[in-house]
């Protein structure tokens, strides 16, 4: 098999990356809580995927996410000790950081973990 024919069967059988946010990935309120785990603390980090984010337990679904600006507003569906509500978090990345705010006005600002 020629180089030419062999690169195009690499390019056409190799896997494809998804693409993903800026918000997804994994945040904490300290970088020292990036390793941690529920079941030693309830300081944890923050996962967020394109289908929702969960914390210590609190877990949302995203029903949407729109683009407004350099942020992104997301409609949640979201659940904790046998809760659940709709709510919508505005999300914005700034390096290193992401500030998460609410309806409400109350605004949290994250860490990337590495």
């Amino acid at each position: 098999m020629n180089r030419a024919l062999a690169a195009i069967s690499v390019a056409l059988f190799a896997p494809i990356a998804l693409a993903t946010e800026p918000y997804e990935g994994k945040w904490a309120a300290e970088a020292s809580w990036c390793g941690n785990t529920p079941a030693t603390t309830d300081q944890v980090p923050v996962t967020i995927t394109s289908a929702g984010m969960s914390g210590y337990e609190t877990d949302c679904r995203f029903i949407g996410v729109e683009q407004e600006g350099n942020a992104w507003i997301a409609t949640e569906r979201c659940s904790s000790e046998g809760m659940t509500w709709t709510e919508r978090t505005r999300m914005m990345v700034s390096g290193d950081r992401l500030t998460l705010t609410s309806e409400d006005g109350i605004r949290t600002t994250l860490v990337r973990c590495k």
